[in-house]
């Protein structure tokens, strides 16, 4: 054996480690704390004054319309309900349309020169004067039981800091809605399962609710993040508060339409996360326990056999290997003519099984008339195709780093429910 392929072997055995430990962590959580992993609040009598920010860019009226009228009509005393639009610089009147027809309501509406989300969202939380303060993008919705279910984990513990909603895409047809449908769902999940671990690192802009005392004590959001919603969440986790996600409180978003939508989406996430890491760098100690694993380190462990599985082909076609038998699934999975060939096996089985059990179970759990059933197809899409697109985000993400590319609200105009 060369130096070049006993070097590559090493490697292929660290990425097969790596993405066999994970399988097993994660079949070993959902099995060990499965009641605390799918625990519902019980309701309670208490309800505080809610403040609900609605930052907007450029959004079509109807998408403003529906957001809004989502949150009125939910089943949460309506005196108890503060709804403040912050217009962000838009070059449309869509806030002017939507807040005359619905002013009658405990609505106001605010303007301010741009300056991005997360500058949006502090000037609401300025204004706010709710002891729970709720953040919700301009195009999404809730169902009607969502702020109430979220309220009762709040009352549960008092050192609970924010609670996340579970976030769902809305009316998934097309085969990239549905693709994203299977993986929100995992998201949601395996949230749930870093819940038990003190460590979910990201509370969504989808729609979170967080208590007025603690924004204050962290002032707010940071206006230099490409992705607020988890570096507020680091700076919580920083201060020892908990954050819970709530399984019942259904949020509905528009998802990317095409695939360089959703790549770009993606690459946004990516940059944000690596960005608000470092700038929370002081996390990485040992004295916040699982967080150092999971909130800091699980997304870019993970990173390492899916590259690895990515690239292989190439390298190995480089090293003058047979290029068939390195290619397609047999990539993916480590599998080869070696001593892994059994590990590669049980890794994919391990994979599709977890993801599988996943999906069955919040689809169980979705709520009633969401239901969308099996899709054999879009499951194996995820499972073995996302790689690929994490990969290829990953690049561009890195060049965009280089190039010091300028951050946008990313919005999608066209896009109307």
């Amino acid at each position: 054996m060369d130096t070049g392929q006993w070097i590559w072997n090493i490697i292929t055995y660290i990425g097969t480690f790596i993405l066999l430990y994970a399988n097993v962590f994660l079949i070993y959580s959902m099995l060990k704390y499965r009641k605390e992993i799918e625990i519902k609040y019980l309701d309670t009598k208490w309800r505080p004054l809610i403040s609900i920010i609605i930052p907007t860019y450029n959004e079509p009226v109807k998408n403003l319309e529906n957001t809004l009228k989502y949150i009125i009509n939910n089943n949460y005393p309506k005196e108890k309900l503060e709804i403040i639009i912050v217009d962000d610089g838009s070059k449309n009147n869509s806030c002017e349309i939507v807040y005359k027809k619905y002013k009658k309501y405990n609505i106001k509406l605010y303007k301010k020169p741009n300056g991005g989300p997360a500058s949006a969202k502090n000037y609401g939380i300025k204004k706010a004067k709710g002891e729970l303060i709720g953040t919700i993008d301009s195009d999404t919705f809730m169902s009607p039981d969502t702020i109430k279910n979220m309220v009762n984990i709040f009352y549960s513990d008092e050192k609970i800091g924010a609670v996340a909603s579970s976030v769902k895409i809305f009316n998934p047809k097309k085969w990239i809605e549905r693709f994203q449908h299977f993986e929100y769902e995992v998201i949601l999940y395996v949230r749930r399962i870093f819940m038990k671990y003190e460590s979910i690192y990201v509370t969504p802009g989808g729609f979170s609710l967080y208590r007025k005392e603690v924004l204050d004590q962290i002032k707010g959001f940071d206006t230099n993040s490409l992705t607020e919603d988890i570096e507020i969440a680091l700076r919580i986790q920083s201060l020892n508060y908990k954050i819970r996600c709530a399984l019942d409180a259904y949020v509905y978003t528009v998802p990317p339409q095409d695939i360089f939508s959703l790549i770009k989406q993606r690459v946004r996430w990516i940059r944000g996360g690596i960005r608000d890491r470092i700038k929370n760098r002081h996390l990485f100690s040992l004295k916040y326990g699982d967080f150092l694993y999971l909130g800091m380190c699980f997304d870019f462990i993970i990173l390492i056999p899916i590259c690895i599985g990515i690239i292989a082909p190439f390298v190995m076609t480089l090293l003058n290997a047979p290029w068939l038998s390195q290619m397609g699934l047999v990539s993916l999975t480590y599998l080869s003519s070696t001593h892994i060939t059994g590990i590669g096996l049980i890794i994919t089985v391990l994979t599709v099984t977890w993801t599988l059990f996943v999906i069955e179970y919040m689809e169980k759990n979705s709520e009633k008339g969401t239901k969308m059933g099996w899709d054999p197809i879009g499951i194996l899409i995820f499972i073995f195709a996302y790689g690929y697109i994490m990969v290829f985000s990953w690049l561009v993400a890195f060049y965009k780093e280089i190039t010091f590319s300028k951050k946008s609200w990313e919005t999608r105009e066209s896009i109307v429910r």
